[in-house]
């Protein structure tokens, strides 16, 4: 089955968490 909408969510959920952890990274 092909679910290009999760692919993207995933994708995305990456970009936040990499953006996250360099947010955390800059604070501490």
């Amino acid at each position: 089955v092909d679910q290009p909408m999760m692919e993207q969510t995933n994708k995305s959920l990456q970009r936040l968490e990499r953006f996250w952890a360099d947010q955390v990274r800059y604070r501490l």
